[in-house]
């Protein structure tokens, strides 16, 4: 029960933060739709990543691991959200402008995910080695 009120925390105030980044976004700058979702996204790959290489550097989960990947991380980052996008570029703007988006939102949050993780483990072995 611990761990299910963990991930629906997570899951709660991961919306709602995903809600207030779009809402500043589009109040700072006048974005579409689609980059607010793909600084969100990547955001999310590398909180994600840092969370999951802290646990594998440390040789263990780390204590709200459930809270950060499934919980945050999992409403933060929204997949339908990334496909409405590319599905509204290749109606309105081009076939190639989707495709564009698809390999730069991949591409970005793959990067991303892996310098998460690779900070994790740094961070991890300067903290549990000594």
């Amino acid at each position: 029960m611990k761990e299910i009120l963990h991930v629906g925390f997570g899951g709660l105030l991961g919306a709602v933060t995903r809600f207030m980044i779009s809402r500043w976004l589009a109040r700072l700058w006048t974005v579409p739709g689609h980059v607010a979702t793909l600084v969100i996204n990547g955001g999310g790959s590398f909180l994600l990543g840092l969370t999951l290489g802290l646990g594998t550097g440390a040789g263990r989960p780390i204590r709200g691991q459930l809270f950060l990947t499934v919980g945050f991380c999992g409403s933060f980052t929204t997949f339908s959200s990334w496909v409405s996008d590319v599905a509204a570029l290749a109606d309105q703007a081009s076939p190639l402008s989707a495709l564009d988006h698809i390999f730069v939102s991949l591409g970005l949050s793959l990067l991303l995910f892996a310098v998460g993780v690779y900070l994790g483990r740094q961070v991890a072995a300067a903290v549990w080695s000594s």
